[in-house]
């Protein structure tokens, strides 16, 4: 799967990076406006198509758009392709933890089940229940250690940009460490 998420490019979303570490967002919109907007000199900050983002611009957020952005009069929009592979081993942590606070709110009635089974119909279904457990765990553990490898292939592809570096200063924006 990790191969796939490297190729897997998702156009139809730009992210504006602000230098306050705020993000935007707007879709149906990909690559193909960066570009023209780049060789036209074309400011994406001017249209009203740009909503907030529920999250801010992480510092990898902020490397990647240093990498792949463009520049605008209020901060760099960058292909949310590049922003979804950095931010997904943040996402799958929480959804992960979301999950392991689920099933921590139902053990009680789950231990009851899996004893019941054990006692009538299966002996073993505990053991196995908790090897399935454990292999789930650890494909959690094996699926954000891929998403955290992609996101740092994604941000050392590329070395920052010069003018972007100077631009994202030039606005008051903060560089990341390491840039």
């Amino acid at each position: 799967m990790r191969g796939k998420l490297r190729q897997r490019k998702v156009d139809a979303v730009l992210y504006l990076v602000l230098p306050n570490r705020g993000l935007q967002w707007t879709d149906n919109i990909g690559q193909e406006v960066l570009d023209f907007a780049d060789a036209e000199g074309k400011d994406l900050a001017a249209v009203d198509w740009w909503k907030d983002a529920d999250h801010p611009a992480e510092e990898d957020v902020v490397r990647v758009a240093l990498r792949y952005g463009i520049t605008c009069s209020t901060g760099i929009v960058v292909d949310g392709g590049h922003v979804y592979l950095v931010r997904r081993p943040t996402e799958l942590k929480a959804l992960f933890l979301k999950g392991d606070s689920v099933r921590a709110k139902a053990a009680p009635q789950r231990d009851a089940v899996n004893d019941f089974i054990e006692k009538n119909w299966s002996p073993g279904w505990t053991q196995a229940s908790r090897e399935l457990d454990a292999r789930v765990e650890a494909s959690h553990a094996r699926t954000v250690a891929e998403a955290s490898e992609d996101a740092k292939a994604e941000v050392t592809a590329r070395a920052p940009r010069d003018e972007l570096i100077a631009h994202w200063t030039r606005l008051g924006g903060i560089l990341p460490d390491p840039v």
